[in-house]
């Protein structure tokens, strides 16, 4: 009989231990931006009947109405986070082509002497005003990159 009573005992907390793993998973989706309105209350609907079930045949009927409602709400989020997540890659990659043209227009990444010339110089008129800057070399303040 003691043995039935444990049983019984251990029964009651792993029930009432998935209904709480359950319960977490419905909150976690009520705070999930992918989830529609419809789905929130359906949700907010099941976590109720559960908190409002007197006995543990309706505890389970509730319990069994919120793993529906979830893996619903589950299938209905998918396709949004899917779409949000491609939308982040491209943004991602274009970022990532920006920022390999932007290097590659710097004037000073290349092997090659460089150009600086004095600001208010240009190419034309720039003798006594200009100096060259080895690869990798700073430009000096007061002074622009000059392509010949």
């Amino acid at each position: 009989m003691k043995g039935q009573i444990d049983l019984t005992e251990a029964d009651s907390v792993r029930k009432s231990q998935a209904t709480s793993d359950i319960q977490k998973t419905a909150q976690d989706l009520l705070k999930n931006t992918f989830t529609s309105e419809p789905d929130k209350q359906l949700l907010n609907s099941d976590l109720a009947k559960i908190i409002e079930a007197k006995t543990e045949k309706s505890v389970n009927s509730a319990v069994k109405a919120l793993n529906a409602t979830i893996s619903d709400t589950q299938k209905h989020n998918k396709p949004a986070a899917d779409k949000a997540k491609a939308d982040r890659q491209a943004a991602e990659a274009a970022q990532t082509v920006q920022a390999q043209a932007a290097s590659a227009a710097n004037i000073n990444n290349t092997a090659a002497n460089k150009w600086a010339i004095e600001n208010g110089y240009n190419w034309h008129n720039r003798k006594g005003h200009s100096t060259v800057i080895p690869p990798g070399g700073s430009l000096p303040p007061g002074y622009h990159w000059q392509v010949p």
